[in-house]
């Protein structure tokens, strides 16, 4: 969706939008950060109450910290790329400042969502017996 919102906004301006299509980017990354949050908490709370409700015994504890690991390995790789984009972009802006000025919202709800999932999965790895 993001990448839709991205090539949405790079069109011309045209008679029906004399300014522009720019702030489809706002629109599209609006709407995925409603369906990642919005879908993601729906399903973890499903998740909480059926563990909760019906309990199964760990089995392979290294099957799940594997997984976990490996995890934190690939959002890490995520923030780093976004984060390289960040640089590119605001050049030699201090970071706070940037971030409160910016007009680019893929790249914000991008680093958001990493930093999110990564404080979600060392928080879950930090829990395991």
């Amino acid at each position: 969706m993001l990448f839709i919102g991205i090539r949405a906004a790079d069109r011309p301006a045209d008679e029906n939008h004399p300014l522009g299509y720019d702030k489809l980017s706002y629109f599209w990354s609006f709407i995925v950060a409603i369906v990642l949050f919005s879908l993601g908490g729906l399903y973890s709370i499903y998740q909480g109450w059926h563990k909760w409700n019906d309990p199964e015994p760990l089995n392979q504890l290294w099957v799940a910290l594997l997984v976990l690991g490996g995890s934190i390995v690939l959002e890490c790789f995520s923030l780093y790329g976004a984060m390289r984009e960040i640089n590119l972009i605001r050049g030699s802006k201090p970071f706070s400042r940037w971030l409160k000025e910016t007009r680019n919202a893929e790249i914000v709800v991008v680093l958001a969502e990493d930093i999110a999932a990564i404080l979600g999965l060392v928080l879950a790895l930090a829990s395991s017996p």
